[in-house]
């Protein structure tokens, strides 16, 4: 899978979700046919296969063999621009970053130390790129996506990358409400140098412990901004 396929299904799953939402399917009911669902999306048996296996792995549905697909939880919420969204799947989404710091550390150890020189060569032009000012919201996403696929592919693991493509952009993807706030932004270019600064090292656990230190940053940044709206919530409710 390479990465504009990933960037497909990501799409699909959203438009999979969507269908659930709008065809008021509740917990338990039966999805259509896999065919029906592919006429339906417009899309090819096998991409759908792709991505209900993903909605299957984060338990939204379930499907059973020789009887088809059924909704698991039908209690999402897709609106992930809302603060909201964060608050409701806080536990997928931690757990979601528990995974990708995983893999991200062992595509890091992976890197062969004199293909050090060339990610960082490939880092620093990745965030070269970027221009704080001018930048959209979809171009910073994009540079991350960018960013930490210059370290996943550098692993040479095709299997790592590959299930990395699957998590990053699913459902449980916090960028999307974190990247709404112009200091998470920054935030996230300033960890971005901090690990170039690491690779500059050449010292594998420096790099690492920049890694990890970003993923605990973006965790916090989750935390705090559902407590932020959990006040603003509780102030709302005593004005009225």
């Amino acid at each position: 899978m390479n990465i504009r396929t990933g960037e497909l299904q990501g799409s699909v799953i959203y438009d999979l979700l969507n269908f659930i939402k709008e065809g008021d399917f509740q917990e338990g009911d039966r999805l259509p046919s896999e065919r029906v669902m592919a006429e339906i999306l417009g899309i090819s048996r096998n991409t759908l296969r792709q991505s209900t296996s993903v909605l299957q792995t984060l338990e939204i549905i379930e499907i059973r063999r020789g009887s088809g697909m059924y909704v698991k939880k039908a209690d999402f919420f897709l609106d992930k621009d809302n603060p909201h969204w964060l608050a409701q799947h806080q536990t997928e989404v931690f757990d979601m970053l528990v995974v990708r710091e995983c893999l991200e550390n062992k595509a890091l150890e992976l890197i062969p130390k004199e293909d050090y020189p060339e990610v960082l060569d490939k880092l620093k032009k990745c965030i070269g790129k970027v221009d704080i000012l001018q930048c959209t919201y979809d171009d910073l996403l994009a540079h991350d996506l960018e960013f930490h696929n210059i370290i996943r592919r550098a692993s040479k693991n095709n299997l790592l990358f590959n299930l990395c493509a699957e998590i990053t952009g699913t459902i449980y993807d916090e960028r999307t409400v974190l990247f709404s706030k112009s200091d998470q932004i920054i935030r996230s270019l300033s960890e971005h140098n901090t690990i170039i600064d690491a690779f500059e090292t050449g010292d594998l656990e420096k790099i690492k412990q920049s890694s990890t230190n970003h993923f605990l940053s973006t965790r916090r940044a989750v935390e705090t901004m559902i407590q932020s709206n959990m006040l603003d919530d509780a102030q709302q409710k005593e004005d009225l």
